[in-house]
């Protein structure tokens, strides 16, 4: 986390749009703002300047190729969209897995081009380096695992590992996916909420790669919570979802606030080589 300071200058064409836009988008809440001073240039200018402290984690926001897609192109650049502003990703945060044939792709064949990370949705471009053969080769299907040690401009990581499949020139033949979404529509417990999933297509098992995202959630409602699966032992095939707060053995109990409306979104992958 860190300090931010942000300017905002509002006048006759500029209204408070920008500035309520930038409260949505990046989730504060009261508790992060430091100060926030008025300061009047002209008759028809006046900028805000807002201190605060970023405690916001990144996330992705959109993947090309999307998760699950068949037929990519082989040596395709992958391109990841974050929810903001990253750091300089390097070699030690990606990995890419060739599933089909169980070895990890060396990094000598691929490029990481970090010239789009500044950008308001931060993009970070994996290209194939030029070498024969390409680092995405045909009728193979990959992993790519952006790893927690990826942190925006303020130091915040990503929560959880994010895992990225697809399968190049071919269909994922030896991989099956399942998916759904789970909501909280009650709230059992100021600090943890979790419920039980059954995939349809697949039988889960330790071996399962499960991938969950938070939706419709804010900042101030879901502070300090953490996001993980844990296997069940029977009946055989379940897993459970578990949101629950990240200091929740302190004494007393944190007060965190988990709202009804939350809801998870969950990509189980099964039959990796």
């Amino acid at each position: 986390m860190a300090i931010v300071v942000k300017k905002f200058s509002i006048g006759k064409n500029r209204t408070l749009d920008e500035l309520n836009r930038f409260f949505l988008e990046n989730e504060l809440r009261t508790a992060n703002i430091i100060s926030v001073e008025v300061q009047t240039l002209s008759s028809d200018t006046t900028d805000y300047i807002l201190t605060y402290e970023d405690t916001t984690a990144p996330f992705v926001f959109s993947t090309n190729p999307t998760q699950g897609q068949s037929g990519v192109s082989e040596g395709a650049t992958i391109t990841i969209i974050f929810s903001e502003p990253i750091q300089t990703v390097t070699n030690s945060d990606v990995e890419i897995t060739n599933l089909s044939d169980s070895v990890v792709v060396s990094t000598t064949r691929y490029i990481l081009d970090n010239s789009g990370i500044g950008d308001d949705q931060g993009t970070l471009r994996i290209v194939d380096s030029g070498g024969t053969p390409p680092y995405l080769e045909a009728g193979k299907a990959y992993r790519v695992s952006l790893k927690t040690t990826i942190v925006d401009l303020a130091g915040n990581p990503l929560e959880t590992e994010f895992n990225l499949f697809f399968g190049v020139g071919t269909t994922l033949v030896n991989l099956t996916f399942d998916g759904g979404t789970e909501c909280v529509f009650s709230n059992p417990s100021l600090n943890r909420w979790e419920t039980t999933v059954t995939p349809s297509t697949i039988s889960f098992t330790n071996e399962t790669i499960v991938q969950l995202t938070l939706k419709g959630q804010t900042g101030a409602e879901l502070d300090g919570f953490n996001l993980h699966y844990e296997p069940i032992a029977a009946p055989t095939g379940t897993f459970r979802i578990v949101l629950e707060h990240g200091n929740r053995l302190q004494t007393p109990e944190p007060t965190g606030i988990l709202p009804p409306g939350t809801c998870v979104d969950w990509l189980a992958v099964d039959g990796l080589v």
